[in-house]
């Protein structure tokens, strides 16, 4: 039988918009508040005309000590006007965290593939991987329409020097900031296949499935590929 899921209540640390499609959110809540890269919460929001709950990848490798971030999507003017009135002194409800996004062993190289939001559960796994000292490769392909839209950029890039193991690879389709390379991550995937390596992929559903086309057409085996569909 499964378990009913844990409610918490997370108190708002830090939020930071990043253009107008996202808002970053560090919360904290108590310590048993414990997950593994890749999983999500439900969280319950709550307004003027009543409450409405959405599901989030948690965005960071777990320190133990309850605090988390989630990359919250600002695709309806409800949401929008919500996360635009929290402060430090908000707080919200979310459930204990699920999912099962595999992870693959620290030995083993990975390949992250990422559209949109989709970099939220693939950003966990690599700062989770860093963390560990992975023996293996880690290489990103991000995709997104502009490079002033890119959630957890800066954390990404600090992670850079820490291991150099660790290859990142940003794309848009426009560069105002000069912090990407001009195009899309899939028509450069084939050049950076590794061989027995496993393959994450997150992303809107056409995305992930030319991605999967490519690693079908290169011989990547099946069971080294694996997917977070949102």
């Amino acid at each position: 039988m499964s378990q009913t899921p844990k409610e918490y209540r997370a108190q708002v640390r830090l939020i930071h918009f990043v253009g107008r499609r996202y808002a970053v959110v560090t919360a904290k809540t108590t310590e048993d508040f414990v997950y593994h890269p890749g999983q999500f919460t439900k969280v319950s929001f709550e307004d003027s005309e009543g409450s409405f709950d959405r599901y989030y990848s948690i965005a960071t490798a777990c320190q133990g000590n309850g605090q988390f971030e989630l990359c919250i999507i600002l695709d309806d003017e409800r949401t929008r006007t919500l996360l635009a009135g929290w402060s430090t002194s908000s707080s919200f409800r979310c459930s204990s965290p699920g999912g099962r996004f595999p992870v693959p062993d620290y030995s083993r190289s990975v390949v992250c593939v990422a559209g949109g939001s989709g970099i939220t559960p693939l950003r966990a796994i690599i700062e989770d991987r860093v963390h560990h000292h992975s023996s293996g490769q880690t290489v990103l392909l991000y995709g997104c329409q502009r490079d002033d839209e890119i959630p957890f950029y800066e954390s990404l890039q600090a992670l850079n020097p820490i291991d150099h193991r660790l290859s990142l690879l940003i794309y848009a389709d426009e560069i105002p900031l000069g912090r990407a390379l001009l195009g899309r991550p899939l028509d450069y995937f084939s050049k950076h296949l590794i061989a027995d390596a496993d393959y994450l992929l997150c992303g809107p559903p056409g995305f992930m499935e030319a991605a999967r086309r490519i690693l079908d057409e290169a011989g990547i085996p099946k069971e080294a590929i694996h997917q977070d569909r949102f």
